[in-house]
């Protein structure tokens, strides 16, 4: 355990770096799962809804889904 602290001690630089990235990765998982969370609770509250939902790309003009 010693070792380790002294070894943390001496590459500093290098230590920072992973924990940077360590917290960079968490955050990103944390992101995705929001993100993902939001558009299941998008479509769900849409398929509840069942209206009538307009499309507004330009390649599918005028179509309606559910």
């Amino acid at each position: 355990m010693i070792t380790a602290l002294k070894a943390l001690r001496r590459n500093r630089f290098k230590t920072a770096l992973i924990f940077m990235s360590m917290t960079v990765s968490i955050a990103a998982i944390f992101l995705i799962s929001a993100i993902a969370g939001g558009v299941v609770s998008m479509y769900s509250s849409m398929l509840k809804n069942r209206r009538r939902y307009y499309c507004h790309s330009k390649r599918d003009r005028g179509y309606f889904f559910q």
